[in-house]
């Protein structure tokens, strides 16, 4: 009898042993997994506020550009209704209009290069979105 049980024991012991390897393996996955998704889920993170800011200086660009034009039309009719002749406001009206002309093929260019790089980063966004559900499906 007391074999028996000491047999049972070993038993036991040796089941409890084996389950504590399966679960050192869980754990062990389970970590590998929840690294590969903090991973992905910085990538993620970095991405947005990198594409946020550069929305952010574009925006303060055409709200400048925007002023600007306000300034030179509001300024434009205001010296015209005063005299036509003044040669001086004339001439100032038209370098205002040539460094606003300057200014706008600028922020037409940088919103050109922006609407380009903004496919590309959003597919790289949704592509790294699609591989953390991924992961996550793999739970």
């Amino acid at each position: 009898m007391t074999n028996t049980k000491k047999l049972r024991e070993e038993e036991q012991n040796q089941l409890w042993h084996e389950e504590h390897v399966q679960w050192i393996a869980d754990i062990d996955l389970w970590q590998q997994e929840t690294h590969r998704l903090v991973a992905l889920l910085y990538r993620l993170e970095k991405a947005i506020p990198e594409h946020s800011s550069i929305l952010q200086e574009h925006l303060a660009l055409i709200e400048k550009h925007e002023q600007k034009i306000t300034e030179y039309q509001s300024g434009r009719n205001r010296r015209y209704l005063e005299t036509e002749s003044d040669f001086v406001s004339v001439e100032r009206q038209q370098e205002f209009h040539k460094a606003l002309s300057k200014l706008h093929k600028e922020t037409k260019l940088q919103h050109t290069k922006l609407k380009q790089s903004y496919v590309t980063e959003m597919d790289n966004f949704r592509d790294l979105a699609k591989a953390l559900l991924a992961e996550a499906d793999k739970f």
